[in-house]
């Protein structure tokens, strides 16, 4: 097995750099010695016939301007067809499928990222990520959404910790303005991410090396004129813990029995769901078993599990659990509770994202529920308005 002709492998970093000049798919194998031995992995790197020519990058968008870009090709067998992979477009713009226009007229400010799939007559396919910025109307101040982080477990690569932002105007430049991020762990921003990875601010990314709880504070300017900044305090937990990610797939109507796997640490294990919930008709006892006979489909029922161990060692990251069957049934917001912060009498907006269920989706406030201010909440999704004056 070889690897695409124009690349090489260094044998000491390990990385793969060149300019491959054949398409196709390459299957290789990859032999990794140390002073213990030697560990072997198979691997497979797709090169595309096709190139995306323009734009390397999308500009700025403003709130309610009609925005226009193409999506130039090259290569390949034409005609092409675009899509959207994984990701949705902003609010109120669409990717035209034959053509690669994304136009419309973006309904609110944000930082959005997704990718883009082309696909040519003969069924060679590519894909790339973009980032858009929506600049609002009047400009609002840049605020950090994420609030909170999971844990990291020593020694296992992340590369998707995102930490989100909107207003002010994109793009952001990050930086660590307090205290220390793990030993191992650094900053990916939009220009660096591989094309199977979104951002919609800044990652997290690599291989923690030391146990123990680092306290820091990520800051983001934005291209403003004079430039906006927001910062927030973060606390990331390394565990010497790890579980599996996804639980065994169960089926519609068939009981279910298994338990969450968990390594490191000191046994005996306790287990217990702090936010999130398992598909309906399924419960987790305190030893991560989780056992019942699944009410409804679902494609992904997020969780999140804290893992404690008898040295009071803990781990607290999301788990998975898909239920095969008809169409998903549930319907999920992505968006967590915390939508940020914001200065009194501030513009806010932002658009909500589901997924799961069949058609399209209605958005209303549960019955009982006010929203304060002049928010409104739009039947597509979008909560905007004037936040009161009066910080609370």
């Amino acid at each position: 097995s070889l690897l695409p002709t124009g690349l090489s492998l260094n044998t000491t970093t390990g990385d793969i750099t060149g300019t491959p000049s054949v398409a196709g798919n390459y299957d290789f194998s990859v032999n990794i010695t140390d002073s213990t031995g030697t560990f072997g992995r198979g691997m497979r790197i797709y090169i595309s016939p096709m190139r995306i020519t323009s734009p390397a990058t999308l500009p700025n968008g403003t709130q309610n301007v009609a925005y226009s870009q193409t999506i130039a090709v090259s290569g390949g067998t034409a005609p092409y067809t675009f899509g959207l992979h994984c990701s949705g477009a902003p609010g109120g713009l669409s990717l035209n499928s034959s053509t690669g226009v994304l136009s419309g007229t973006p309904t609110g400010p944000g930082y959005w990222s997704f990718q883009v799939r082309i696909t040519d007559s003969a069924g060679a396919e590519l894909r790339k990520h973009y980032t858009l910025g929506v600049v609002g109307v009047p400009l609002t101040a840049p605020v950090i959404h994420t609030v909170t982080m999971e844990d990291h477990t020593i020694g296992e690569h992340r590369d998707w910790m995102g930490v989100g932002i909107s207003g002010g105007t994109p793009p952001y430049t990050w930086s660590v303005v307090s205290g220390a991020l793990p030993p191992g762990i650094t900053l990916l921003t939009a220009a660096a991410l591989r094309p199977n990875l979104n951002n919609s601010g800044v990652l997290l990314a690599g291989t923690p090396t030391a146990v123990g709880d680092y306290t820091f504070t990520l800051q983001a300017t934005d291209s403003s004129s004079p430039a906006q900044t927001t910062g927030r305090l973060f606390t990331l937990r390394v565990s010497a813990l790890t579980f599996d990610h996804w639980l065994p797939e169960g089926t519609l109507g068939v009981p279910y029995n298994q338990k969450l796997r968990v390594l490191g640490g000191t046994q005996p294990y306790s287990v217990s769901i702090v936010q999130g919930a398992l598909p309906n008709g399924l419960s987790m006892a305190s030893s991560g078993q989780v056992t019942g006979t699944p009410t409804e489909t679902y494609e992904g029922s997020w969780f999140l599990p804290r893992v404690t161990d008898a040295a009071s060692n803990t781990l607290l990251r999301h788990g998975r659990l898909r239920i095969s069957g008809p169409s998903p049934t549930r319907v999920e917001i992505s968006e967590g509770s915390d939508l940020g912060q914001i200065g009194p009498g501030q513009y806010y907006n932002r658009t909500f994202s589901a997924w799961g269920g069949t058609g399209t989706y209605t958005w209303t406030l549960e019955p009982g529920s006010t929203l304060p201010g002049s928010l409104t909440l739009s039947s597509g999704g979008t909560l905007s308005g004037n936040v009161p004056a009066t910080a609370g």
